[in-house]
């Protein structure tokens, strides 16, 4: 759906006009959940257990950077390009290297600053703004983890809280205001995510329903996402997202409907090999550190 977000149609009746690709900016608010979700079901008994805030760190670095760099390197070569020769077959040429593709931005988008707010205007390739924020996300909570211990439940909502405050203070009158909100914007998804992971322990009911109830609970869910992107997509309603998102991603922890069965044949499961989703959460999540040392 981000995919398609990005992709412009033109024409009547263009793919471009349906709300729910118009709105599917909001999906990035969906992956910040399951990320925070997915880094504190694996990492949260890890990194309270000596595991390393570089370690942890030079692994997320692994996992984003050798896509962000190589895209980036595109850019930077297509710019080359312009300069040199392009630019003469265009009727509206530009100067190289000025504005969105200029020499200071891309020192940003190499430092994975690019969601930082530094800018009014879009740099480069700018999707890659929630690689940046994911990064310094992932930082961010790490810390909090090693520093808070037991008491980090307290430390995510407060993260969360300040994430959210910081997006109404900055004043947009939606979330896609990416280039100005991308930080503070994943550091509230991922402290929902991050909390709904700490909360999991308290939903065992939803694992004891049957495929069948499962099933319709997974279409409800899935339901409500879509009805949710296409109303809020363009008002205030947009920075409820990341709770709304909380659903799904709650319900289908549980993979008990079969829908969830689907996701995990062995077709799909290698499609989110070549992606970013290679984790599989622990089927019994602890609760404490000393739980994760009990437990092993």
């Amino acid at each position: 759906m981000v995919a398609l977000f990005h992709f412009k149609s033109y024409g009547s009746g263009n793919l471009s006009d349906v709300m729910l690709v118009k709105n599917a900016y909001l999906f990035v608010d969906f992956f910040f959940v399951l990320s925070g979700f997915i880094i504190f079901e694996n990492y949260f008994c890890r990194l309270g257990d000596g595991f390393g805030i570089m370690r942890f760190m030079a692994l997320r670095l692994g996992r984003l950077y050798p896509l962000h760099i190589f895209m980036l390197g595109l850019f930077l070569l297509y710019e080359i390009a312009w300069a040199l020769v392009l630019h003469k077959f265009s009727s509206n040429p530009r100067p190289a290297f000025e504005g969105p593709t200029g020499v200071g931005s891309l020192g940003e988008n190499i430092l994975l600053l690019n969601a930082m707010g530094l800018r009014q205007e879009p740099s480069w390739n700018y999707p890659s703004w929630s690689i940046g924020a994911e990064f310094y996300t992932y930082l961010l909570f790490a810390v909090a983890i090693v520093l808070l211990g037991r008491r980090i439940n307290i430390g995510i909502v407060l993260l969360g809280i300040a994430g959210f405050a910081v997006l109404i203070a900055i004043g947009p009158a939606s979330m896609q205001m990416a280039e100005l909100t991308g930080l503070p914007r994943c550091i509230y998804g991922f402290a929902i995510g991050a909390l709904l992971s700490r909360l999991r322990v308290h939903s065992a009911p939803l694992g004891e329903l049957s495929a069948g109830s499962s099933t319709l609970l997974e279409c409800a869910v899935i339901a409500i996402s879509v009805a949710f992107v296409i109303l809020s997509g363009h008002n205030w309603g947009s920075f409820a997202a990341p709770l709304v998102f909380a659903l799904p991603v709650l319900v289908f922890s549980t993979t008990r409907g079969n829908i969830s069965r689907l996701l995990e044949t062995r077709e799909l499961l290698l499609l989110g090999t070549l992606s970013y989703s290679i984790y599989r959460a622990p089927r019994k999540i602890p609760a404490s550190f000393s739980d994760c040392v009990e437990s092993g």
